[in-house]
């Protein structure tokens, strides 16, 4: 095996996670993440969800940092559907969740504790970096993705659904789904706890709520880096039982579309994408961190067997597309990377906004 440098854009799960792996099973590689953001206290999000199995594949790969995820996490919340004064336990899973600062902190540390240079603040351009391995682990929104979109055979459709993410400063007993109803308006919560004082509070509008519940005019309203404290404000009273009477907590919270992501191929040259940059799981079934965590352990494993770079990636993507849940086959007959809706029950009202 010889020594390579490897840089990766992004210091979300996925880069890190991959950062820590790839130095694991080549010690002798020199691996460097560039994070735009100045510390992981600016990120956004709240609290991201960990089922039993994802912490089983990362306890296989990395025991030492699956044990850290753990013991940060709040753990033992069951999945219920509540409507019309009842109700509906949909699984007995006791899931895992974390908030997603306090995961980029474990995952940081456990990277720098094996040599990874990690370099926050620092905005970097694809073209600008000279290594070995180019890992792009910058997001759904990807810089990389759009800059070798003709390499990768890019595609990118936005779901008609409007969502938002907040918390609240208090745990919820259970990750549930509900909606309530304004005149002709509907919005849907998709609510978890992370922490024994914290829920994140997904809240979604359909694009006919979107428009007559002057969502649209607050949004336009919103300067950039800003919350959209209008909408919360409607949003507070509309969800005025389930909040307890209390305030939505924001974060640069404002109203925004699902991406839904596939590339043709994953990688092109020495670039090689990783996790939302790559596909996106919609996050009605909270997978994002599921899949990057996943996909860091597939391109690590790669990379370590394969000392040809095209044929490590070739490995990893052929790993990977197979996990993915999709709507739609590619032209070479794979399956590609797309949405899942939440399913209604029977009495469920027909303009539910949990499908896209």
């Amino acid at each position: 095996m010889t020594k390579r440098t490897v840089a990766i854009i992004g210091g979300g799960p996925a880069g890190l996670a991959a950062a820590r792996l790839i130095r694991l099973r080549d010690p002798e590689s020199a691996v460097t993440v560039y994070e735009r953001a100045d510390s992981s206290t600016g990120t956004f999000g709240f609290g991201v969800g960990l089922t039993e199995a994802t912490m089983r594949n990362v306890a296989s790969a990395d025991p030492e940092t699956a044990d850290r995820m753990r013991a940060a996490s709040h753990a033992g919340h069951n999945l219920v559907l509540r409507t019309e004064g009842r109700e509906v336990h949909l699984h007995g899973a006791r899931n895992l969740a974390i908030g997603r600062a306090i995961l980029l902190d474990v995952l940081t540390r456990a990277a720098e504790e094996v040599g990874v240079d990690i370099r926050m603040g620092a905005r970097v351009d694809v073209s600008d970096l000279n290594a070995d391995v180019i890992v792009a682990a910058d997001g759904a929104r990807s810089a990389v993705r759009e800059k070798l979109q003709a390499e990768l055979g890019v595609n990118v459709t936005y779901g008609s659904l409007h969502y938002m993410w907040c918390g609240t400063d208090f745990a919820v007993d259970n990750a549930n789904f509900t909606w309530r109803s304004r005149g002709d308006d509907l919005f849907v919560v998709h609510a978890y706890p992370y922490t024994e004082d914290r829920s994140t509070f997904l809240i979604e509008a359909d694009a006919r709520t979107w428009e007559s519940a002057g969502l649209a005019e607050n949004d336009r309203a919103v300067a950039p880096g800003e919350s959209d404290r209008r909408s919360l404000a409607l949003l507070e009273d509309v969800f005025a039982e389930e909040l307890k009477g209390r305030a939505l907590l924001a974060n640069r919270t404002r109203w925004a579309q699902f991406p839904t992501v596939s590339l043709e191929r994953w990688s092109a040259g020495n670039v090689v994408l990783l996790g939302d940059a790559a596909h996106t799981a919609h996050y009605t079934i909270g997978s994002g961190t599921k899949l990057a965590l996943e996909d860091a352990i597939a391109l690590a494993d790669a990379l370590g067997t394969h000392d040809d770079v095209g044929e490590a990636f070739a490995a990893y993507e052929a790993a990977r597309r197979p996990g993915w849940t999709g709507s739609s086959t590619s032209r070479h007959g794979r399956r590609r990377g797309g949405r899942a809706s939440a399913n209604a029950p029977a009495n469920a009202p027909r303009r539910s906004p949990c499908r896209t």
